[in-house]
């Protein structure tokens, strides 16, 4: 019953631009029913009932947006409207995986709107400062910007960075973003899909997949997590981030709707668990090294495998 009454409103917030009304203007209650011709009462319920859920702020009588709403106006991954056909057709609004254009068009303006790369950075430093070590050769794969394995290769000043994605990506975002970070001198590219792509056997310290493990084709899962593993150096780590963190409630709503979003904008990605991560890895002698959260927008997860050495 509450959840569909928050939903009415924010809808209700979010179509009739009450939010972005308040957006960097403070307004009384009084000043927003009488610029929108309403009752006074009645919106001050809805301003109160809006700022309980953090979508605004109050100082004294006025009223102000909240970065939680500018997230939600910025949101470009998921289309909400889409939900009734969805419901009765099951199919996507967009297939970012369809094509390397689809998803190189949708991801230039995800990264543009969100501003993704620079919202993400502090996280991925503090992954990177967790992982430690001094990794020579990193294999980032789905790499997008490269936040991640740019993020560790910042630590170690000795690391080459190898990146795996489709050419308009690795173009538009990836080697843009090694420049800026002053890496472009340590940065390499593996162009294509990254089930097709060939990894060099024994070439790398770790392997990186930030936020694209759930790319990865249900089918050819085994197949493919056993290529990561002929790729690694004994010892050698697999590093996966991805929206796995289900200990709590919270986690537990934020998980199910990004899996909501993966199906409405995708053919066929699969938000795997950690157990199934770790089933997969384990059953080619990767074995679960460490498991940790981090701290930033969404619940995101990482696990590390080391390649065993008895396997």
């Amino acid at each position: 019953m509450e959840i569909e009454q928050i939903s009415n409103i924010v809808s209700f917030a979010t179509r009739s631009g009450l939010l972005e009304e308040l957006r960097g203007a403070p307004a009384t209650a009084l000043q927003v029913a009488e610029r929108n011709g309403g009752d006074h009462r009645a919106y001050s319920s809805v301003l109160e009932t809006l700022r309980g859920m953090g979508y605004l702020t109050r100082s004294g009588d006025q009223y102000t947006s909240t970065q939680q709403h500018h997230e939600l106006r910025r949101d470009n991954s998921f289309c909400w409207d889409q939900i009734p056909e969805f419901l009765q057709t099951g199919k996507p609004w967009i297939t970012i995986d369809s094509s390397p254009e689809n998803l190189d068009a949708f991801y230039t303006k995800f990264f543009e709107s969100v501003g993704y790369a620079n919202q993400m950075s502090a996280t991925a430093e503090a992954v990177a400062a967790r992982l430690d070590g001094e990794p020579g050769h990193i294999l980032d794969v789905g790499t997008g910007t490269g936040l991640w394995s740019l993020a560790m290769a910042r630590r170690a000043p000795r690391a080459k960075v190898v990146a795996v994605d489709f050419p308009q990506v690795l173009t538009n975002h990836f080697f843009k973003r090694a420049e800026q970070l002053g890496c472009l001198d340590r940065v390499e590219a593996l162009e294509g899909d990254f089930h097709e792509v060939h990894f060099p056997k024994s070439a790398f310290d770790r392997i990186v997949m930030g936020s694209s493990f759930h790319f990865l084709k249900e089918p050819a899962a085994d197949s493919y997590v056993r290529k990561v593993k002929s790729a690694l150096v004994k010892g050698g780590e697999f590093v996966v981030i991805d929206h796995f963190a289900d200990a709590t409630p919270h986690q537990r709503l934020s998980r199910t709707l990004y899996e909501m979003r993966l199906a409405m904008r995708t053919q066929a990605a699969k938000n795997y668990s950690r157990q199934e991560i770790t089933r997969l890895c384990s059953r080619v002698g990767m074995l679960l090294k460490d498991s940790f959260e981090v701290e930033g927008p969404g619940f995101l997860s990482v696990l590390v495998f080391e390649v065993d050495f008895n396997a």
